[in-house]
């Protein structure tokens, strides 16, 4: 019995941090994409919707709805406020789906065979550096594998060591780019 509880114990505590582990990978919705947004039955509220560069779309008689940075099912929520405050519907349906996600990239300059930016996997909200560095051409043979630098979109800035990432043969935990992030390969001394 006592096992039972710690395992229940351990479980209840892991739980959450999973759950917030896989809402930081739901897809948010940027400028450019393109949303369908659906009002059922509807069909004049309905339709193909840009995201402006402020991260708004325009809806008919409503005031223009900031949905960048939402998931679909906060964007739908978002819009179902919109009608019943603006007294336009009662009690509507919405459906919020991407249509075609926005391009968003990382770039990959210093010793790489192809510098430039790395386009992240359409639908996806992050790429690993391992595979941004393959997108690049992969290192050239005076990359400085050692001592990888990433300037963080937010500013932050981290060293990794892709040499030990590679001899690890899986083992050591993946790192993650994400829109808007830079990473530089410097060159080894000869």
């Amino acid at each position: 019995m006592k096992a039972l509880c710690i395992i229940v114990a351990v479980c209840g505590l892991a739980l959450p941090s999973v759950l917030i582990a896989q809402a930081d990978l739901q897809y948010r919705i940027s400028p450019n994409d393109k949303l369908l947004v659906t009002v059922f039955q509807e069909e004049d509220l309905s339709g193909e919707r840009v995201v402006a560069s402020s991260g708004a779309i325009t809806l008919p008689l409503v005031s223009p709805i900031k949905v960048g940075g939402k998931t679909p099912a906060e964007a739908e929520k978002l819009i179902v406020r919109a009608y019943v405050t603006g007294r336009v519907l009662k009690a509507p349906q919405v459906s919020v789906t991407v249509a075609e996600h926005a391009q968003k990239s990382v770039t990959v300059l210093g010793k790489v065979k192809k510098p430039g930016p790395v386009a992240i996997p359409p639908g996806q909200v992050r790429i690993s550096l391992l595979d941004a560095i393959a997108a690049a051409g992969d290192f050239e043979g005076i990359a400085k594998t050692s001592r990888v630098a990433i300037k963080r979109k937010n500013g932050k800035r981290e060293i990794v060591n892709v040499k030990e990432m590679l001899k690890s043969d899986g083992k050591v935990k993946p790192v993650y780019l994400y829109p808007g992030d830079l990473v530089s390969v410097g060159q080894r001394l000869l």
